[in-house]
């Protein structure tokens, strides 16, 4: 999938309650990265974590979002589009 422009400035925190919306809970904590994961179906994404105001690179954004697996319609459900 690719990266919506719209996404571009998505911050660390609105990525964060977006997983937790999503039913995501904190795992653990090391350092700059945080591992969120899922209970019901056991995924598992770790976001660097420095400042809650960052965005993301690019690339960086579109392996979180591939190891999340979330399509369009779910950025949509989670108001991030």
């Amino acid at each position: 999938m690719r990266v919506p422009p719209e996404l571009r400035k998505l911050t660390v925190r609105e990525l964060c309650t977006a997983l937790e919306r999503d039913g995501f809970s904190l795992d653990r904590q090391r350092g700059s990265h945080r591992v969120y994961v899922h209970p019901e179906d056991g995924r598992r994404v770790v976001v660097p974590y420095r400042r809650p105001g960052d965005t993301f690179p690019p690339k960086t954004l579109k392996a979180l979002l591939d190891d999340l697996g979330w399509t369009e319609d779910d950025l949509r459900r989670l108001k991030l589009l």
